[in-house]
């Protein structure tokens, strides 16, 4: 219910009573003037809020007075308010306008849209492609199952024995020996299981093929007199098993939040992979870039709770006879894996970038090294990766700098681990890249509010080229890959949007008033 207006106006008269108590003796006619006035208001209502008016007035009266400031600190308090006003004065224009462009710009680049995505990529592959480093020592080698070895050899897949010969051959050269290949399956190829593929035969003939070694048991012996690295891949469709243990240490903070995740890993053969001297899955179907450019490998994955390493890392780990690998987790993500002395450094997700402009030597064919073909002592302390280069294996991937076997994509990883020439991507590049599109939109919106035309397009031009000039030095001089676009693309669509303004304003005038 309601206050009936009779008690609407003692309250009135008590405030201002009030207030003309709270009041200092000299202001004593005014708070008389303030009582009287209270006669002429006819509603009750307004005479409330006349009250309690006078009663924050006077309580505002008994305030001290803010002593005066020395003139230095004056004057720098002019300078700071200075922008403040000038901000203040854009927000009550058409500036919250581009205040809010710049919000959605900011949004679409943390979604990573696909114009912004391309636009990064787009400058990274030209850094790629038109600042190449020198060529650095040569570690590893590529030994290509090509066209040339399916001619002499048959189709692939090979029998296992040609197999076991082959790393037979590597082994007593003294490499190292990689797989970029699976083995999965039993070999269809071996003497036993040909007996009981076809009842045909003689018998025999069958009871001397089921009596011959097994071609999975002469790939074991060869891969057991070496140093062998085989191959798994990631499994996201529940086929594979969780592995039972991993030798990958964590520092820092979890890495479980960064790490690419799958259900479970497909390895080669127990009987393979007991003698083996490590195994890493392939990373190249994992984060795919959208247009099928390979710019960056996962070297650690997580399945369940346990981290594995990638192919090329676990033989960079084999080669340098260390242990496994330790991860190190920031702020920001994943920053390196560390292999006893040697630091991989990695972005957030714990890929590496390799260095595609890096000139990368051919291969030697499988076919030469079984025949002999291979110089003495040319492959002793090298690595020896085995992988497919025939264009019908269809293992050909596309990089920054054109079309290359996938067994190669590994084999310049492993030479950028080792040489120290990755590329870096760390983790906090995008949010200073944020930080700085934030920066320089503001920057812009802000020199456009002094009204000052030839001002802000100046800005806009010179943030544009320190933001380009400081992302080539940094790649030129550190390695660094860091995102120009992003800033550059915001920039430009709010001057463009400024411009737009300026345009409507200047139309607006022209029909106001017309000559």
């Amino acid at each position: 219910m309601s206050i009936a207006p009779s008690r609407l106006r003692r309250l009135a008269v008590a405030a201002g009573g009030h207030a003309a108590r709270v009041l200092p003796p000299a202001r004593g006619a005014w708070a008389e003037a303030m009582r009287r006035e209270l006669d002429h208001i006819e509603d009750d209502r307004a005479a409330l809020r006349w009250a309690v008016g006078c009663v924050l007035s006077s309580y505002r009266a008994r305030l001290p007075a803010l002593p005066t400031l020395p003139a230095p600190i004056e004057a720098i308090a002019a300078r700071i308010g200075a922008p403040v006003r000038t901000i203040a004065a854009l927000v009550r224009g058409p500036s919250w306008l581009l205040a809010a462009l710049l919000v959605v710009l900011l949004g679409l680049r943390i979604a990573d849209w696909r114009p912004f995505a391309l636009a990064r990529d787009s400058l990274f592959d030209l850094y790629q492609t038109t600042a190449p480093s020198p060529v650095m020592s040569d570690k590893v080698v590529v030994v290509e199952i090509d066209e040339a070895s399916l001619a002499a050899l048959g189709q692939w897949p090979w029998s296992r024995a040609v197999v076991a010969a082959l790393t037979r051959r590597l082994t007593e050269a003294g490499a190292i020996v990689g797989f970029d290949i699976v083995f999965v399956e039993p070999d269809r190829l071996s003497p036993d299981r040909l007996a009981r593929a076809f009842d045909y035969i003689d018998p025999a003939l069958a009871r001397a093929l089921a009596a011959a070694p097994s071609t999975d048991g002469l790939f074991a012996e060869a891969i057991g007199e070496g140093r062998v690295v085989l191959a798994e891949f990631l499994d996201d469709d529940g086929i594979g098993a969780v592995p039972a243990g991993s030798g990958v240490t964590v520092r820092g903070r979890s890495a479980v939040p960064h790490l690419p995740h799958a259900r479970g890993v497909v390895r080669s053969l127990p009987l393979l992979a007991r003698t083996a001297a490590g195994s890493g899955f392939l990373a190249l179907y994992l984060n795919p870039d959208p247009d099928g450019v390979v710019r960056h490998m996962p070297m650690l994955a997580r399945v369940g709770d346990h981290i594995l390493p990638g192919l090329a890392l676990e033989l960079a780990r084999v080669a340098r006879a260390t242990e496994p690998p330790s991860v190190e987790v920031g702020w920001f993500g994943i920053e390196r894996a560390t292999i006893g002395g040697l630091a991989v450094p990695t972005d957030r997700t714990g890929e590496v970038w390799p260095n595609f402009a890096l000139a990368s030597p051919r291969g030697v064919s499988a076919h030469a090294v079984l025949e002999g073909g291979v110089a003495p002592g040319s492959l002793a302390g090298r690595i020896a990766i085995i992988g497919a280069s025939a264009a019908g294996l269809r293992d050909i991937r596309q990089t920054p700098v054109g079309h290359m076997p996938g067994v190669y994509l590994h084999a310049r990883a492993l030479r950028d681990m080792l040489a120290g020439t990755l590329l870096r991507r760390p983790g906090w590049a995008g949010p200073v890249e944020i930080a700085l599109m934030i920066a320089s939109g503001l920057g812009v919106i802000v020199v456009a509010g002094a009204r000052r035309r030839r001002g802000f397009i100046t800005f806009w031009l010179v943030s544009m080229a320190a933001t380009v000039g400081a992302s080539v030095a940094l790649h030129r001089w550190y390695g660094l890959l860091t995102d120009a676009t992003a800033p550059v693309i915001a920039t430009t669509v709010l001057v463009f949007a400024i411009l737009l303004i300026v345009a409507q304003r200047q139309d607006r005038a022209k029909a106001a008033f017309p000559r």
